[in-house]
Parts: C-alpha cells; sequence; structure tokens
C-alpha cells in the first residue's frame, strides 16, 4: 500500500505512519473494506471532468456534486492522494 501511495504523493512516507497498518484491528479491514475504499478513489477521473470551482464570499453561485463524486473524494482524502491546490484553503486529506 504504502508504494502505491508513494506513487501519487511522494511526501506521503513523511505525513503518515504505516506501523499503524500493523495493527490487528486495522489488518483484519484490508481484505474487504480497503478495496473498497480503493475502487471509489479510482473512479475520480472519471466523476470529475475539470476541477471544482472555489466557491468565494459574496457570491452566488451553486455547486452541485454527486453522492459517488462526494464518496471519492472521500476515499481520496482518506488516501491523502488530493493535491493541495492552494495555501489559502484547509487542506482535505486525512493527514492534515
Amino acid at each position: 500500500m504504502r508504494n502505491v501511495l508513494s506513487s501519487y504523493d511522494g511526501d506521503i512516507q513523511f505525513k503518515t505512519d504505516f506501523m499503524t497498518l500493523t495493527h490487528p484491528n486495522i489488518a483484519a479491514c484490508f481484505p474487504t473494506t480497503i478495496p473498497l475504499i480503493v475502487r471509489h478513489a479510482l473512479r475520480l477521473p472519471y466523476l470529475l471532468a475539470e476541477p471544482i470551482p472555489i466557491l468565494k464570499a459574496n457570491q452566488n453561485k451553486t455547486l452541485f456534486l454527486t453522492k459517488k463524486l462526494i464518496c471519492s473524494l472521500l476515499a481520496n482524502a482518506f488516501f491523502c492522494t488530493l493535491a493541495e491546490e492552494s495555501e489559502d484553503l484547509p487542506g482535505i486529506n486525512f493527514h492534515t
């Protein structure tokens, strides 16, 4: 898993404690839960054709996100694979 995540984010080894993955409770979810989250994360390029626009204060705009897109975004945040876009915005990845 470390190698796959590192292919998305080269600095992941500095942000994540991979030793926690050896805990028995966590290791038990690998055969079922982790593959499900991976499938949702990998769907992001197909669900998101262009970047999500940044909504700013005092602007009247509407943003529609499907449940599938939200699921994929959360799955990518879980694996810390979302790029940091701007320093003025809070990070979405779970390591921050």
